[in-house]
C-alpha cells in the first residue's frame, strides 16, 4: 500500500517539477540586442553605449551615404482594402412635397 502511494507521490513531484520547467523556458525573456538593427549602422561599434563615449559628430548621422538626410519620404497613399466591396449608396427616398420645395419637381410648394 506504501509504494502505491509513494508512486503516486513520485508522479505528482514529477510533474510539477516539469510543469514548472515548463513556465521557466515560457517566461524566460531574451536578452535585449546591444543596439536594434536600425540603429546599429549609424553608430560606430553598433552598440548604444556609443552615443555617451563619441562626440555626435562622430557618429554616422551626416555621412554621404547615410540613410538620414534633409529630405522628407512620404509614402504613396494606398486605399483601404475594406472600400472595394461596399455596395454603392442607395438614394434617398424623398416625398413628393420635399422634392417640391427642393426644386426637382414642378409646381408650387402651397398644393
Amino acid at each position: 500500500m506504501s509504494s502505491i502511494r509513494w508512486r503516486k507521490i513520485s508522479e505528482c513531484v514529477f510533474f510539477l517539477i516539469e510543469a514548472f520547467l515548463f513556465l521557466i523556458d515560457i517566461l524566460q525573456r531574451e536578452v535585449p540586442p546591444m543596439a536594434e538593427w536600425w540603429d546599429a549602422p549609424l553608430l560606430p561599434t553598433g552598440r548604444y553605449s556609443d552615443l555617451d563615449e563619441f562626440d555626435p559628430a562622430y557618429l554616422k548621422i551626416r555621412t554621404e551615404n547615410s540613410p538620414i538626410t534633409i529630405y522628407i519620404q512620404h509614402p504613396i497613399p494606398i486605399p483601404p482594402p475594406g472600400d472595394k466591396n461596399q455596395p454603392a449608396p442607395k438614394p434617398l427616398m424623398l416625398t413628393k412635397k420635399v422634392r417640391v420645395i427642393i426644386g426637382l419637381e414642378g409646381g408650387s410648394a402651397n398644393s
